[in-house]
């Protein structure tokens, strides 16, 4: 059954004052192009993730916007954060968008929803959706068994494209989709399928998109943060990444993260985690724990036992990053501090993440670092990741800038999302190309 569906089995006639709107909407939006386009091409983008408490999904939405504003002068963006996707039943039970539960419910949900019994949130999307010209779905997050946001944000993209005629693309897309609980893969493959344009950002989630949503064309375009790596402006906090970040003074330090698959600290101080800080510190004398998300704040403990430094959420994702510049190595769980390595050139040693995002952009890098490690038996891999990063530092700066260098490659590539956006805005005739 729907979500919050009627139970008569049916759905009233279209509501006239939803007809009217809609007219009215396609006026103004004639109008504008009529007199030069207004004051610029309005985008909605869905999924903004800047209201997490996470460095990277903060940078990946910043960098996300600077790609659309660089390519389209005068943009007039309106968001909808990430938090709205994660509930669609209000705190007394009422329903506040009614979803499918499965690909078979979307063109009765659609009819629920023309008939103004979508709920207020679904009325308040197609209110901001109708003053659009584009709707671009940010991917950050995953798409994977049935989980709620994914369902609901492909939903609204299709509802948007479908059957408000809206230009809509999927951008920074990471699709994590297996024969377990296999309920998004024909909503994704629905939902994309009838999108203006797919990016995915990287080969692990294409290979999964060309898998369960055949006849779907996306591009292989990496993550947003990449395009910090070539703005002349760099990235807020931060500044531009040019590659002499490195501070030759101070004690050398490495840093360290966590990530969706915590460390086992059960044993205390001699938790496996510990003994390899202990040994990475016979390479490099202090460690640097950095720590934002409320779930690795248990590393905490990590630092006392092992007379490590913390450094917590006050920090901004341009301070995290200059810590990282001038780190000789860092290990991380985190997908974003990763990518935040490779534009100021420190090599990492990756774990796991709940999804296989990290070992998809570690294939970006040709695996230059090794492989992707499991952080429940970091006990088993301590004498390989001690010997990894000794290999990183013998290498040296050479070693640093050949990272940077396909970093900026990657970063090149990222100016396609613009290219998207404009190319979807002219092929559906809403406002000529700036």
């Amino acid at each position: 059954m729907l979500v919050g569906a009627s139970t008569n089995g049916h759905f009233p006639p279209i509501n006239p004052i939803h007809s009217l709107s809609d007219m009215l909407a396609d006026v103004l939006r004639g109008a504008r192009r009529l007199l030069g386009g207004g004051p610029g091409h309005r985008v909605l983008l869905l999924n903004d993730t800047r209201d997490q408490n996470n460095w990277g999904s903060i940078a990946l939405s910043d960098a996300l916007e600077r790609i659309l504003r660089d390519a389209i002068p005068g943009l007039r963006l309106e968001s909808i954060p990430s938090i709205q996707l994660w509930e669609s039943i209000g705190p007394s039970g009422e329903v506040r968008m009614r979803l499918p539960e499965g690909a078979d419910d979307f063109d009765r949900v659609a009819r629920a929803w023309e008939a103004g019994e979508g709920g207020v949130e679904a009325e308040d999307f197609i209110r901001r959706a109708r003053r659009s010209d584009l709707v671009i779905y940010n991917g950050e997050g995953s798409i994977y068994r049935r989980n709620h946001s994914a369902i609901k944000a492909l939903f609204m993209t299709w509802y948007a494209r479908q059957r408000l005629g809206i230009p809509a693309l999927y951008l920074n897309g990471g699709l994590h989709l297996t024969h377990v609980e296999p309920f998004v893969p024909p909503i994704a493959a629905i939902s994309l399928g009838a999108l203006d344009g797919v990016a995915i950002r990287e080969p692990w989630s294409m290979r999964c998109l060309e898998e369960f949503c055949p006849g779907v064309r996306g591009r292989l375009i990496p993550d947003s943060v990449f395009y910090f790596a070539i703005r002349p402006e760099g990235m807020p906090g931060y500044g531009p990444v040019t590659g002499g970040d490195r501070d030759p003074g101070g004690e050398p330090y490495f840093c360290l993260a966590g990530g969706q698959m915590p460390y086992l600290i059960g044993s205390g101080p001699d938790a496996p985690v510990c003994r390899m800080i202990r040994e990475l510190r016979g390479l490099v004398p202090r460690c640097l724990i950095l720590a934002r998300e409320d779930e690795d704040q248990y590393l905490r403990r990590v630092a006392e036992w092992t007379g490590s430094e913390f450094l917590g959420p006050e920090r901004s994702y341009g301070e995290v990053v200059r810590l990282i510049a001038n780190a000789r190595f860092q290990i991380t769980g985190r997908y974003h501090h990763f990518i935040f390595g490779t534009l100021v050139g420190c090599p990492a040693i990756p774990f796991a993440a709940m999804s296989h995002k990290l070992q998809g952009v570690n294939a970006l890098f040709g695996e230059r670092f090794g492989k992707v490690r499991n952080a429940t038996s970091v006990g088993l891999d301590i004498p390989e990741i001690v010997s990894l990063a000794r290999g990183f530092l013998e290498k040296g700066e050479p070693f640093r800038e050949e990272i940077r260098e396909v970093a900026r490659a990657l970063g090149e590539s990222t100016r396609e999302f613009g290219s998207m956006a404009l190319e979807a805005l002219a092929r559906t005739g809403r406002g000529d190309t700036p």
